[in-house]
C-alpha cells in the first residue's frame, strides 16, 4: 500500500515538472518571436492600410541614413555662405575706382590710399560681423546704410585730422561735400549684396528641394529640408519685396 502511494507521488512530480519545462519552452518562444518583431519588425496590411510594428534596426538604418544626409547639406550650405561671403569681398575691393571718383581733387597718394580703405574697411567689417539678411531687408534697409554712413563720417573726420599734419600737407574737404556721393555707393553696395545674398538662398533652396525625397523619417525631412526651406523664402521675400518664386 505504501509502495502504491510513493509511486503514485512521483507520478504527480513528473507531470508537474513537465508542465514547467513546457511553459518555459513556451515563454521563451514568445520572447524569442517578441525580439525578432521589435528587431527586424513585422508588417500588417488590411485593406489599403498597413501597419509596421517593431523594425528598430530598420528605424536605426534610417536615422543613420538621414543623419549623413543632414552632414552633406552642412556641408553644402557652409560652401554657398563662404562663396557670398568671398563675392561680397570681391564687391568691396572693386570700389576701388569709383571711389577715386567721388575725391574732388587731387590727393597724395598715401593719404588717398587711405581715405579708400577706411571706406572699404568699414564695409568689410559688416560682412564680417553682421547678419546682411536681416539688417538689409524691408524699411530697415535705409537706416543701416545711414548707420554705415555715419561711421564713415567719423573715421573721415579723424581721417582729415591725420591727413592735415603729414608732409605733403594733404587737405581733404569736409564730409559733405562727398557725403551724398559716398551715400550713393553704399546704397550700390547693399543692392549688389541683396543679389548675392538672393542667389545664395536659391541655390540652398533647390538642393533642399532636392534632398527632401532621400531623408527616411519625417521630422529630419522636415527639419532639414521643409523648414529651411521657409526659412530661405521668407528671406528671400523680405530682401526683396516679392514672393520667393519670382
Amino acid at each position: 500500500m505504501c509502495l502504491f502511494l510513493l509511486q503514485a507521488g512521483g507520478v504527480s512530480m513528473n507531470v508537474d515538472q513537465m508542465k514547467f519545462e513546457n511553459l518555459a519552452l513556451v515563454v521563451a518562444a514568445a520572447l524569442i518571436v517578441i525580439v525578432l518583431i521589435f528587431m527586424y519588425g513585422i508588417t500588417l496590411k488590411w485593406g489599403d492600410k498597413e501597419i509596421v510594428v517593431g523594425a528598430l534596426k530598420k528605424l536605426l538604418a534610417k536615422k543613420d541614413e538621414d543623419a549623413r544626409l543632414k552632414e552633406e547639406l552642412k556641408r553644402f550650405t557652409d560652401d554657398v555662405d563662404n562663396d557670398i561671403a568671398n563675392q561680397l569681398y570681391d564687391l568691396v575691393d572693386g570700389m576701388d575706382f569709383r571711389l577715386e571718383k567721388i575725391m574732388v581733387k587731387e590727393h597724395c597718394f598715401f593719404s588717398f590710399g587711405e581715405f579708400v580703405r577706411l571706406v572699404q574697411e568699414e564695409l568689410k567689417k559688416r560682412i564680417r560681423r553682421n547678419n546682411l539678411k536681416e539688417r538689409m531687408s524691408g524699411e530697415s534697409r535705409e537706416k543701416y546704410a545711414d548707420k554705415i554712413l555715419h561711421n564713415i563720417k567719423e573715421r573721415y573726420t579723424a581721417f582729415q585730422y591725420k591727413a592735415a599734419n603729414v608732409k605733403c600737407g594733404d587737405a581733404y574737404a569736409d564730409f559733405n561735400v562727398i557725403e551724398v556721393a559716398v551715400k550713393q555707393e553704399i546704397m550700390g553696395f547693399v543692392n549688389d549684396t541683396i543679389g548675392v545674398l538672393v542667389s545664395g538662398m536659391r541655390k540652398k533652396i533647390e538642393k533642399y528641394e532636392a534632398a527632401k525625397p532621400e531623408f527616411k523619417t519625417a521630422d529630419a525631412r522636415k527639419f532639414c529640408c521643409d523648414d529651411c526651406i521657409s526659412k530661405n523664402k521668407r528671406y528671400i521675400e523680405d530682401l526683396t519685396g516679392k514672393d520667393a518664386q519670382t
